[in-house]
């Protein structure tokens, strides 16, 4: 036992020994490694020290083609940009088209209002039947739209720039002042390959006879490099193809159909903005300070700029970049699309002029008086309406019919049959008194009652009054009402009248006495009130008639030889403006003596009323071009009217002060066996010159 344990004794000894013999040599292992992490970390730092100069000349030269390559692209897009602003023949031709889009000033696409006219429910059927989605698709809406409507919005495009408050919606009456036309041959004037684009021509004209403004702008056509497609009596005498022609030729040539703004103009800033910024972010992020490499050389360092900072300039470069090639593929799309616009209207106008040669002139559009005749002849109810079923409305009285929807097509057709005759009763009422021409008022409109013979216990003053207002009102869900009738509201008063007077035949309300008795439906109690009541006693405005005699030959030749002391005259009164107020027009006849016996100061208002043009009175009658039924998006403000447009029958043209005076002559000298022409003459030369 005593041996045993002497040599585990000893084996621990030895034990112990390689222990503590492990213990050095770990020691000794730890110090080396130590040494070699030092060495490494040495040999690391001068590795780097000796790249120093190469990695930061490196990373500068990255960062300098970055720069150079972000900004020389910026520099080529706005060079792009800014050659599109030379094009001379760009058009945006959708500009034409229903709720057209345009770049505003942010950058973001907006819709504005629709030019009128509107497309007729027969043009929107050919559309509809040739998949044009005439409501959204702009490219191919002006594609297939009628040349002759293209062509007018077109007109009211410039009409509109130019603040102009009227609209054209024909090629005859709209055009006869020359007014207009001025104003397109001035806005083609400025296009860069008009031969006047240095000195483009006046808006404005010299003259305010309707010849001698003829006689300018066929002067201005010839100016402005243009064919001889028309001639002064062309103007005068509205020959409706060869206007269309003449507009044609300048639609193809200088057509000015220039957004505002202008889509490349706004890229362009964009980019101005974005450079602007990305050389702001270079300068901090390359502008650093210096150190000193261990060669002794002093290094330039880049700064260091916020993630966010970097981020959002990025962002903004690149916005621009493509808000710049959309501007640049825009310009290309309107181009070729208008080039294809262009060839239709040139072969629309080379047919006009071929089939006006072969002496059968084609038949053009007029746009404003199938407006007119809508406003007089199409009802509008709508039976679907809680609010239209309340009592006193036109759907509720209609709803009392056996058949409501069959009433109210028989009765449009009576008003299609009737529409002159209407038309014309209505104009002589709205203009009998002092005030709103071209609209009926209720001293107006209980003239109209008395002279058509009502039975005053049926139509008391204050039944006149009640249909007057109930019509009246200025929609189904307000009370208030504006004292004027327009014409589809005279419309809907004669129908109110007429359900009124026969009451008891109506099949709605009456009850027959005996099995023989016949009850009348609504359209025919109302063609009986027509046929009875309306037509045979009624009056009528006989201007049209009037009119005519004014323009033969030997009343033209009067009023030419006086031409320029007759325009002077007006322009003297007019002070300058064009247009002769109420208050002008009565100086003037104050000032040579003419209210007297023969000619009443109520006479004179009388005068004043009826010689307004139609201009005025249609657009009070007929109402705004509002665009309600011709699709287009909600929230959509509609065409408006310019607030002028409503002064135009409370001033005189030159035209209209021509036709006074041929008035006031009849009125000096009514005896009908002296012409007309001999009236006018001694009027001018005695009274008037």
């Amino acid at each position: 036992m005593e041996a045993e344990r002497d040599q585990l004794e000893k084996e621990r000894d030895v034990a112990n020994d390689k222990i503590q013999n492990l213990k050095e040599e770990l020691d000794v292992a730890q110090k080396e490694l130590a040494h070699l992490d030092d060495e490494a970390v040495k040999v690391q730092r001068e590795i780097a020290e000796s790249k120093e100069a190469e990695l930061t000349a490196a990373a500068r030269a990255w960062a300098e083609l970055c720069d150079a390559s972000c900004f020389h692209q910026m520099k080529a897009l706005r060079r792009k940009l800014d050659a599109l602003d030379e094009d001379p023949y760009y058009a945006d031709i959708t500009l034409l088209a229903n709720a057209p889009s345009i770049i505003d000033e942010h950058g973001k696409i907006k819709r504005i209002p629709t030019l009128p006219p509107h497309p007729t429910e027969d043009e929107i059927k050919v559309l509809e039947k040739n998949k044009v989605d005439w409501k959204n698709d702009q490219e191919a809406t002006v594609v297939h739209l009628p040349v002759d409507l293209l062509l007018l919005r077109w007109i009211n495009f410039h009409l509109v720039n130019a603040k102009y408050p009227k609209i054209v919606e024909n090629y005859t009456t709209d055009l006869q002042d020359s007014e207009e036309i001025a104003i397109i041959l001035a806005a083609c004037s400025k296009a860069l390959s008009s031969p006047i684009a240095g000195k483009p021509l006046n808006t404005k004209l010299r003259n305010f006879d309707i010849e001698a403004r003829a006689e300018e702008i066929v002067t201005r056509i010839a100016k402005l490099g243009g064919p001889p497609l028309i001639d002064v009596d062309d103007i005068v005498l509205m020959v409706p193809d060869t206007m269309l022609a003449m507009l044609s030729y300048f639609f193809c040539n200088y057509p000015q159909l220039r957004p505002n703004p202008l889509p490349w103009v706004v890229a362009s800033d964009a980019l101005n903005r974005a450079m602007s910024a990305w050389t702001n972010l270079k300068k901090q992020w390359l502008d650093g300070g210096t150190i000193k490499s261990k060669s002794g050389d002093m290094l330039k360092t880049m700064n260091s700029i916020d993630e966010k900072t970097v981020k959002k300039v990025g962002q903004q470069v690149m916005a621009a970049c493509t808000a710049a090639k959309q501007a640049i593929q825009r310009h290309e799309r309107a181009t070729r699309l208008y080039e294809r616009v262009r060839v239709r209207v040139r072969d629309y106008a080379w047919d006009a002029m071929n089939s006006r040669g072969k002496g059968q002139p084609i038949t053009i559009l007029d746009r404003r008086l199938i407006r007119e005749r809508k406003a007089f002849t199409e009802l509008r109810i709508n039976f679907q309406s809680k609010r239209g079923l309340q009592d006193g409305s036109m759907a509720k009285r209609f709803s009392l019919e056996n058949d409501p929807n069959h009433e109210v097509k028989e009765i449009m057709e009576i008003l299609m049959q009737n529409f002159e005759d209407l038309k014309r009763i209505y104009r002589h009422y709205s203009s009998s008194k002092p005030g709103a021409g071209g609209t009926m008022d209720l001293a107006e409109f209980g003239m109209m009652m008395f002279d058509i013979k009502l039975p005053p216990k049926v139509f008391p003053v204050s039944i006149i009054e009640e249909i007057f207002k109930l019509t009246n009102k200025a929609s189904e869900t307000t009370a208030k009402y504006d004292l004027e009738l327009e014409a589809s509201e005279y419309i809907e008063a004669l129908l109110r009248v007429a359900s009124r007077l026969y009451q008891k035949q109506s099949t709605a309300f009456g009850n027959p006495k005996s099995s023989e008795e016949q009850l009348m439906s609504y359209s025919e109690l109302f063609h009986h009130f027509l046929e009875n009541k309306l037509l045979p006693y009624a009056c009528r405005s006989d201007a049209h008639r009037f009119r005519e005699e004014l323009k033969d030959e030997s009343v033209k030749g009067i009023f030419r030889k006086y031409r320029d002391k007759l325009q002077q005259l007006f322009k003297k009164y007019a002070k300058g403006d064009g247009a002769m107020d109420i208050k002008e027009f009565l100086k003037f006849i104050r000032d040579r003596q003419l209210i007297n016996n023969s000619f009443s100061e109520d006479e004179f208002h009388n005068v004043f009323n009826k010689v307004q043009d139609d201009e005025g009175a249609f657009h009070a009658a007929v109402g705004s071009l509002g665009l309600d039924e011709h699709g287009h998006d909600e929230g959509i403000k509609g065409f408006k009217l310019s607030s002028k447009l409503r002064k135009l029958d409370q001033e005189l043209s030159y035209p209209e002060f021509i036709e006074g005076i041929a008035t006031i002559s009849i009125y000096k000298d009514p005896d009908p066996y002296v012409p007309l022409k001999q009236k006018i003459e001694t009027f001018l030369e005695q009274d008037i010159l």
